[in-house]
């Protein structure tokens, strides 16, 4: 694992990743930092893992339902959030899940560091989502199939 700064495990269930996920000896012999968060009864703990060289940078560290932003600082100059979301968007797209998703993204992207840029990044499982009426390749083989699982 070279040349990564920040990784998300957007379903890191130990029994399911046992392989993949480094065990707490090694990642401080490594010096990564290792964040785990649960976000509730029906998900599945997510991951975050930090490289040691961006570790020195990283100021904070907040997680909200499905969602999680770290905070970076190089200098006073430069200052960066890193938001992550492990989106559920339900049987129709719109559940109460995928809602109360996107306030804790906003409630994360705005409780943000002033002049602090935004990057976003994770799962959003738009394969669940419905097709739309005005989807061009709706009617392409397997197109459905994949939406309705």
């Amino acid at each position: 694992m070279q040349n990564w700064s920040v990784m998300f495990l957007a379903e890191s269930d130990f029994h399911l990743t046992a392989d993949f996920v480094p065990d707490s000896d090694y990642l401080q012999r490594a010096q990564h930092r290792y964040y785990r968060h649960w976000p509730g009864q029906g998900s599945i703990p997510f991951s975050i893992l930090v490289h040691r060289s961006w570790a020195p940078f990283l100021r904070h560290v907040e997680f909200k339902g499905r969602a999680c932003r770290l905070d970076f600082r190089q200098s006073r100059m430069i200052t960066w959030s890193t938001l992550f979301l492990h989106m559920t968007p339900g049987d129709d797209g719109f559940s109460d899940a995928f809602h109360e998703d996107m306030f804790d993204v906003a409630y994360l992207a705005n409780s943000r560091p002033k002049r602090s840029l935004l990057v976003m990044a994770g799962d959003f499982n738009v394969d669940l989502l419905p097709t739309m009426v005005s989807d061009p390749f709706r009617d392409l083989p397997g197109r459905a199939s994949r939406h309705e699982e």
